[in-house]
């Protein structure tokens, strides 16, 4: 069977027979890059939980247009837990990668986290959208429906008393993410990764007074980009799907 390819358009409603235009954004990667012609299959999903089976209906250099056939409801890809990511600021190339992958393995909100060793600065309306951007991609080739929320983050939150909040924590003595997921599973769960350099001591002292738990990922030291996909997949592997 061929792959029927996605195109995301927000605030998605309609019914069957109905038309559409995409996004210019969005025409142009239906038709010079996908390559779609009239008539040919696609799937078109708003980023919020609703996609529907579609076909092309026009396609010009300019605009494409499609036409809705029925509502999509197999294979829903998002978990059914839902884990927030706090990324302490780090380099954009690094956050490009984070964005990708942890939206790709699932999570449901990305906070890039304000800290005292932050690398790059804070980020610019122009970063945002290119990392809701590349959220987005990474729906399509995961078949997600929910794009993960992505906002600038000033401080760690306080931990509610259903949730489980972890900061990873290269210090030895910590308590390995893997052995906290034991227990019931909680309704969110909350990950704070560090900037390269990592939370400061007075940083961790917040995050404990705050609810958060300090946890280990192994005994070797990780780069921020990969302390936040190993942290996201270890939960998910247990917590994630039915």
């Amino acid at each position: 069977m061929s792959r029927v390819w996605r195109a995301y358009h927000p605030g998605l409603s309609g019914e069957a027979g109905a038309t559409l235009t995409l996004s210019p954004e969005e025409s142009h990667h239906v038709r010079r890059v996908l390559r779609l012609a009239p008539g040919e299959p696609l799937r078109v999903f708003d980023g919020a939980g609703v996609e529907w089976s579609a076909v092309v209906e026009r396609a010009s250099a300019r605009e494409v247009v499609v036409r809705l056939v029925a509502p999509y409801d197999e294979g829903a890809l998002d978990p059914s837990l839902r884990v927030e990511l706090l990324q302490g600021w780090c380099r954009p190339e690094r956050t490009d990668w984070i964005v990708q992958k942890a939206t790709e393995l699932g999570v449901a909100s990305i906070g890039l986290l304000r800290v005292e060793r932050a690398e790059g600065g804070r980020p610019s309306p122009a970063r945002l959208l290119r990392w809701q951007r590349i959220a987005v991609e990474a729906c399509k080739q995961s078949g997600r429906r929910r794009v993960p929320a992505l906002e600038v983050v000033e401080e760690l939150p306080q931990v509610a008393a259903d949730a489980l909040a972890c900061m990873p924590d290269p210090a030895p003595g910590h308590p390995p993410l893997a052995r906290l997921l034991t227990t019931e599973r909680p309704r969110p769960v909350t990950l704070a990764i560090g900037p390269e350099g990592g939370f400061t001591a007075d940083e961790r002292a917040q995050a404990l007074a705050r609810g958060f738990v300090l946890v280990s990922l192994g005994p070797r030291t990780l780069r921020c980009d990969t302390a936040a996909i190993a942290a996201v997949t270890i939960v998910l592997d247990r917590w994630g799907d039915p």
